[in-house]
């Protein structure tokens, strides 16, 4: 089983906050690995991110 397969199985339990948490880490994180522009980005999906990137 992949590593995606087995982030979806853990992500179907999770309540709908937590996933929306999740992707927008997963946004933030891309768009540093890809440097794309930051304007693409909603001000609150950056905030959530980068909070959830210190713990």
């Amino acid at each position: 089983m992949s590593t995606l397969e087995k982030a979806v199985g853990l992500m179907k339990n999770m309540p709908e906050s937590k996933i929306e948490t999740i992707y927008a880490f997963i946004r933030f994180i891309n768009s540093e690995q890809d440097e794309i522009a930051p304007e693409n980005h909603l001000p609150k999906e950056r905030a959530m991110a980068e909070k959830h990137a210190t713990n």
